[in-house]
C-alpha cells in the first residue's frame, strides 16, 4: 500500500494558531491555509490545505479478503452490465472456489463459470497496488490447496491444450495441474492423452501411426510448488488435431509405491477444465 503523508492535527477551538519553530507558521482554520514567512518576514507564502481522504484498504489487507473480492466482482458485473456475458450464473450469491488460468466461481445453484485473468486486471487495478490480482491468486490457491487436503485429493488437472500445428504439422501440448499430497513425493508421472479433430473423431500421428501419446516427467515432485505446468513437443504430426482427452495418469512415488488413475480419472479432472 502506498505510504500516506504525515498529518498534523491541531485543535484550538478552530482558532488560528501561530507556532514558533524557527520560522513563523500560521495555521488558518477557517480558510484552510498555512501562512509562512521566514524569520525576518521579508518573504511570505500561503499554502492551501485540501481535505485529506485516506486511501481505502485493499482486499488482501482485510480480515475476510475473499469476501471483499466477491463484492468487487458483483459491483463490476452490475456497473458494467456484464450479466449477459455469464448467462444462468447468479452473481448475487456465489463463492470463489479456485484459480487456474482464470478465477473459478460457483453460485448457490451449483452453476460454474470463470473470469479470465486479463479481465480481473481491468477491474481490480489500483493506482497504488499493481499486484492486486496476484494477491487474489495466492489467496485462492491457498484456499484450494487446504480444501483439497481436507478431502484427501491427490492431484487436479485444470488445463490441457494442444498447440497450433507447426510448419511440419507437428502438434505439441501442455498440461497444467496441482499436486496436493504432502505425505509423498512423486518420482515419475505419466499422462496418457488421445487427440481429436474438430468434429470429435480420434486422430492419429501421420508419421508414427499412433493415437495415444504418453508424456512423462521426472521428479522429485512435491506439493510445495504449485501449480505445475508440463509441455511436450511434437507429440503428433497431424494438422487436424483440435482437442485432447486425458485417459490415464500414472504416479510413481519415491517410496516405491504407485497409483494409476483410469476409471477414477474424472476425480482428478477439474470441472473448469479448458473453460
Amino acid at each position: 500500500m502506498k505510504k500516506n503523508p504525515l498529518i498534523f492535527v491541531l485543535s484550538n477551538n478552530n482558532q488560528d494558531v501561530n507556532l514558533s519553530i524557527g520560522d513563523i507558521y500560521t495555521f488558518l482554520f477557517e480558510t484552510k491555509r498555512i501562512a509562512f514567512c521566514n524569520v525576518y518576514c521579508d518573504e511570505y507564502f500561503v499554502y492551501n490545505i485540501y481535505d485529506y481522504a485516506p486511501e481505502p484498504p485493499l482486499c488482501h489487507e482485510l480480515e475476510s479478503p475473499l469476501d471483499c473480492y466477491q463484492d468487487k466482482i458483483k459491483k463490476w458485473v452490475s456497473d458494467f452490465k456484464k450479466q449477459k456475458d455469464y448467462p444462468n450464473f447468479n452473481f448475487n450469491d456465489f463463492e470463489i472456489v479456485g484459480f487456474s488460468n482464470s478465477l473459478e466461481l460457483k453460485d448457490n445453484n451449483n452453476n460454474k463459470t470463470n473470469i479470465h485473468e486479463y479481465i480481473l486486471k481491468k477491474f481490480l487495478k489500483s493506482e497504488y497496488q499493481e499486484n492486486e490480482v496476484g494477491k487474489l491468486i495466492e489467496l485462492v490457491q491457498e484456499k484450494s490447496f487446504n480444501l483439497a487436503q481436507e478431502k484427501n485429493k491427490v492431484m487436479e488437472i485444470f488445463n490441457i491444450y494442444p498447440s497450433f500445428p507447426n510448419s511440419a504439422s507437428g502438434v505439441s501440448f501442455s498440461i497444467d495441474w496441482f499436486y496436493y499430497n504432502t505425505k509423498k513425493e512423486i518420482k515419475y508421472i505419466y499422462f496418457t492423452v488421445v487427440p481429436y479433430n474438430a468434429v470429435g473423431d480420434r486422430q492419429y500421428c501421420d508419421i508414427r501411426d499412433y493415437a495415444t501419446f504418453t508424456g512423462s516427467s521426472t521428479g522429485p515432485i512435491s506439493a510445495s510448488s504449485r501449480p505445475k505446468k508440463y509441455h511436450w513437443e511434437n507429440a503428433w504430426y497431424n494438422s487436424t488435431i483440435d482437442s485432447l482427452e486425458i485417459i490415464k495418469v500414472r504416479l510413481e512415488y519415491m517410496d516405491g509405491t504407485s497409483y494409476t488413475f483410469v476409471k477414477e480419472i474424472k476425480k482428478i479432472i477439474s470441472p473448469y477444465l479448458n473453460k
